[in-house]
């Protein structure tokens, strides 16, 4: 199902309790306007048919475009603190997006052949191999990322890799150097990865956890005893309608 953009909020009266994001997101009665908390992904909304709402997002939120839920351009949108959308429920539990505020401006409508804006920032980052396994959240990128490129190297030596994340898991990709001067090798993985290999058995390895409001999260593996630090220079891209 498509349907037109339409720029224009519809006003709303009643400001309801705020609503944290779920799964199926339950659409409360006590208003026609909420804050949704929380970073869960939305892929449906209960909420009865005719009626007409508007969310704003406190955070990075990804609803997905399907059966029950209709967005702009009919794909999937992460929204950013302070994006608002609003929705009518063209049927019970069905719901179809006409109306959004984006605080970057711009529009959630997947270019098709047409200009983009493309919004980009640079983050450096240096790492210090000798800490333990863990978490480590980036911020400063002034956006949600939509693409991130790794370039990375431990001390100035032959070691170290290139990149590239849309999210956690499978969607890290990463080609690597061993740390071995008489060795050079690689492998792609769902990780970027540093390896002390000419000692055997002492390695470390990152991924991008979350793609976050402000920047993104990273995690740290370490496994035996790894020293030295590991320069990553991450290029951050968000795409969106001209």
């Amino acid at each position: 199902m498509s349907i037109t953009k339409v720029t224009g909020m519809m006003q709303t009266g009643t400001k309801g309790g705020d609503i944290p994001s779920a799964g199926t997101m339950v659409i409360d009665t006590d208003g026609d306007y909420f804050d949704i908390t929380g970073t869960t992904g939305i892929t449906g909304m209960t909420v009865a048919a005719g009626r007409r709402f508007t969310l704003q997002f406190d955070g990075a939120v990804t609803i997905t475009d399907n059966a029950a839920i209709t967005l702009s351009g009919a794909a999937n949108f992460t929204t950013a603190a302070g994006d608002i959308l609003s929705f009518i429920a063209v049927a019970a539990n069905t719901v179809v997006q006409t109306g959004y505020s984006l605080v970057d401006g711009g529009s959630p409508v997947a270019p098709s052949g047409g200009d983009t804006v493309t919004q980009f920032a640079r983050k450096i980052y240096i790492h210090d191999l000798t800490a333990a396994t863990g978490t480590v959240a980036l911020t400063g990128v002034g956006f949600v990322p939509q693409l991130i490129m790794f370039i990375c190297n431990k001390d100035q030596e032959l070691a170290g890799g290139i990149g590239f994340s849309t999210g956690s898991g499978a969607n890290n990709w990463g080609w690597y150097f061993e740390d071995d001067s008489t060795e050079t090798s690689g492998n792609a993985n769902s990780y970027f990865s540093y390896y002390w290999s000419n000692t055997g058995g002492h390695y470390k390895s990152f991924a991008v956890n979350s793609l976050d409001a402000d920047g993104f999260t990273v995690g740290w593996a370490k496994t035996g005893t790894t020293t030295g630090s590991y320069y990553i220079e991450a290029l951050c891209f968000r795409f969106i309608a001209d």
